[in-house]
């Protein structure tokens, strides 16, 4: 059974410090045909409504 929501916070939030005025590596790592895109879309979507994963803070 999983749990009902995210881990408390804690008092360490971890991150990656970008170099400033670097630019960013926005680009898909990967290639996925429509369909999958469709698929992990549904399956992301369905994550955060029931509060299992919730939308990054990356400025990417």
């Amino acid at each position: 059974e999983l749990p009902p929501g995210l881990p408390p916070l804690r008092g360490i939030e971890h991150r990656i410090d970008l170099i400033p005025g670097a630019p960013l590596p926005n680009k898909a790592p990967y290639r996925v045909n429509p369909e999958e895109t469709k698929e992990i879309q549904r399956q992301v979507k369905h994550l955060i409504d029931h509060g299992h994963v919730r939308a990054s803070l990356s400025p990417c």
